[in-house]
């Protein structure tokens, strides 16, 4: 029986990209003449601001989606397969762009001590551990290390299930980004989102968000949704959203609380069904070329601007956008589905019958 294939994951996808390339865009045309009578407010900063965090936590409820969906279509789980496929799907986009920004940015001084240490830090995707490299070459990087330290932390996830059930695995997690965000109030202070964001949303403090997305594909897989009373939820989390925003000790749990927001209306849009219509499949298909999208847009924003920056604002939004866009799509196409595509041949021809014959050789060795 073939898996089913979810339609909304890639529609929240595209409405998470476009919020977080937006806020990019909206804050680097502040930092220009062409608006900064219209923008050149604090409270359009901050609104931006929580607009880009709410698309990240979409994200990272998005990841967890479909990794476990994934999981739960598949035979079985083979930790070595498991981490295979998530290099090629995620590494050889990464490591072109990575290459790029890098030649860009210390072009003057590619081989200078603090440039090297920036890149190994990028290439071991280690560089969102130190606030020295957090922010280091493009940004927007930092998250796609996140990823692959909870990536690590999955098989964690899959233990605890198998043993305890999922209910024990989101007690866990949000246990441990409570206590790891109280330790980092007690020890550091409210976070600042530059100075020390590599606590702010580090593994640790993240996992339960990323497991949130678990928890929906758990039931989804089985024609359940995940919540109850989806509008009661929703009327709850957002007033605790605004809490958390306005009272300097809880603001640690923005996120907390954007991700609870994202993964109830995304398992809303899962259980009642997004018509796909040409709205929806528009932005769906913008979903499918989001992680792309995501690697290029934010040091392409900042050198397109200034490239459009004599031009009326909505020409100005249009060029950037479409230039970003195209690129993307190159990107997608070019590099992303054949490293996908080259990362599954070489396992089924080289490395899976390496596997199972070691597999083989200790169940004979044990039988013996």
């Amino acid at each position: 029986m073939k898996p089913k294939h979810f339609f909304e994951p890639d529609v929240f996808r595209g409405v998470a990209i476009l919020l977080v390339i937006s806020v990019h865009l909206s804050l680097s045309s502040l930092a220009s003449s062409n608006t900064k009578g219209i923008w050149g407010t604090i409270n359009f900063l901050s609104l931006t601001s929580h607009l880009g965090s709410c698309g990240v936590a979409l994200f990272f409820v998005l990841s967890g989606f479909c990794i476990h969906i994934s999981f739960l279509n598949a035979r079985g789980f083979s930790t070595k397969e498991f981490f295979w496929r998530r290099l090629w799907r995620i590494c050889p986009a990464y490591f072109v762009s990575l290459g790029v920004f890098y030649l860009l940015t210390f072009r003057h001084a590619l081989f200078a001590p603090d440039a090297l240490k920036q890149l190994f830090t990028h290439a071991f995707l280690a560089h969102n551990l130190s606030t020295q490299y957090f922010f280091g070459i493009n940004p927007a990087f930092w998250s796609i290390g996140v990823e692959m330290q909870l990536y690590m932390l999955y098989p964690i996830i899959l233990l605890v299930r198998s043993k305890f059930g999922f209910g024990a695995c989101l007690f866990i997690t949000f246990a441990v980004g409570v206590a790891f965000r109280l330790m980092v109030l007690l020890f550091c202070g409210v976070p600042d989102l530059v100075l020390n964001a590599n606590l702010f949303v580090s593994p640790l403090s993240t996992w339960f968000d990323w497991t949130l997305g678990a928890f929906l594909a758990e039931h989804a897989a089985r024609g359940q949704n995940g919540f109850k009373w989806h509008s009661i939820w929703i009327l709850a989390l957002i007033p605790a959203l605004f809490v958390t925003i306005s009272v300097d000790g809880l603001f640690p749990y923005t996120f907390l609380a954007e991700s609870m927001i994202s993964a109830v209306c995304l398992d809303w849009a899962i259980g009642q069904g997004l018509p796909k219509n040409g709205f929806f499949k528009a932005i769906g298909f913008v979903g499918i070329i989001s992680y792309s999208l995501y690697l290029w847009h934010e040091p392409l924003i900042y050198w397109l601007e200034w490239h459009f920056r004599f031009l009326p604002p909505w020409a100005d939004w249009f060029c950037v956008f479409s230039s970003i866009f195209l690129i993307a799509i190159l990107s997608y196409q070019f590099i992303e589905r054949p490293g996908i595509r080259i990362g599954a041949s070489l396992w089924e021809r080289f490395i899976k019958n390496r596997v199972n014959l070691r597999r083989a050789r200790r169940g004979l060795i044990k039988s013996g």
